[in-house]
């Protein structure tokens, strides 16, 4: 699975060269324990988010709040913006960070934990050592959204990896969602039908796609079975022959998303499609905070949970219930509860 720092707009766009600063800065903090939202400075709202839970399905979440809660806190929500000046704090386009924590405030870096990025969700109240004014405190808010999505990354991270993706209902449930909303983004980009309107060339364009999230997202080598989960995942009416035998012929770079992008869009509009027009495209339909989800699939899987419990993240997620239908359409539900049972 591609990491976060190896993907090409955390490495090559100026957002990325800025989010790699801040993160050097928020890690001091961190040592420093500054901006660290503890559990009893949410006293209240961590009370009723307990008293909310009552099915399986908020299974990850129980295991969240006890990560949070533990002793030295595996799970760390924080907000840097103490003043309310928006300044030197981390964009929502950096809803997680995975690192290295102290055990103790002051202490060496130590500790594998999951950071939260709370900036936009409730604010400080210095004077009464307290954290305040997030939506909700039901199973379907944005403190539940974050705590459930943090302990997903922190089981896939420091538990499970890779081989998550090994299991077939995820991986194809995941990349028929990725193939949607990579499609989507390019119609609205372009203004014109996938493959000219041919059921062929779309089939074809779809397993593209498909293709490329497998072998470049995640990671994965095996062309025999990338090829046959890309094509289970677009559920095509073409045969998976004749798509072969037409992608043959085709120049597509899997390498790079810039490269995947023109070489798509030679192959399929004539003319190569914008890196920077894609990303654009896709922040205004699916939110800012998706910026790096392009590539990096732990933040997809932290929007997708979100969208689960309605949240949107402090306003840096679009997929709204309109958005949400079409996910669910595509396997969103089955998706997250197949991921839930496989981390437990």
């Amino acid at each position: 699975m591609l990491e976060l720092m190896n993907t090409e707009f955390f490495r090559e766009s100026e957002q990325g060269k800025h989010d790699y600063n801040m993160i050097r800065m928020a890690q001091e903090k961190f040592k420093r324990n500054i901006g660290i939202i503890a559990p009893n400075q949410m006293e209240a709202e961590l009370v009723a988010l307990k008293a909310s839970i009552r099915s399986k399905q908020s299974s990850l979440l129980s295991d969240a709040i006890a990560l949070w809660e533990s002793n030295n806190g595996k799970i760390r929500l924080f907000n840097l913006d103490m003043t309310g000046n928006n300044e030197r704090t981390l964009s929502r386009a950096l809803p997680i960070l995975p690192m290295k924590g102290p055990a103790a405030a002051g202490g060496n870096n130590n500790m594998d934990v999951i950071y939260v990025n709370m900036y936009g969700m409730g604010e400080w109240n210095i004077e009464n050592n307290a954290y305040s004014g997030i939506y909700g405190t039901t199973i379907n808010t944005d403190l539940a959204a974050c705590l459930e999505g943090a302990c997903m990354m922190y089981k896939l991270r420091y538990g499970v990896g890779d081989k998550l993706f090994d299991n077939h209902i995820i991986l194809e449930n995941l990349t028929r969602i990725y193939t949607y909303m990579f499609v989507t983004t390019i119609k609205s980009a372009t203004q014109q039908p996938l493959g000219g309107g041919k059921e062929l060339e779309e089939d074809e364009a779809n397993f593209h796609v498909a293709k490329f999230f497998i072998k470049y997202c995640l990671g994965k080598s095996n062309d025999e079975v990338i090829d046959t989960a890309a094509y289970t995942a677009i559920r095509a009416r073409t045969p998976l022959n004749s798509i072969l035998d037409m992608a043959a012929y085709r120049n597509i770079d899997y390498t790079s998303l810039s490269g995947f992008l023109k070489t798509l869009g030679s192959e399929f509009f004539r003319e190569e499609i914008d890196i920077r027009v894609f990303a654009n495209r896709w922040m205004k339909l699916f939110g800012s905070g998706l910026f790096y989800a392009i590539e990096y699939v732990p933040y997809l899987l932290f929007f997708l949970f979100a969208a689960m419990r309605n949240s949107n993240l402090g306003n840096s997620s679009k997929i709204t219930s309109v958005q949400r239908a079409q996910l669910e359409k595509r396997g969103l539900v089955r998706l997250i509860l197949e991921i839930t049972a496989e981390l437990r």
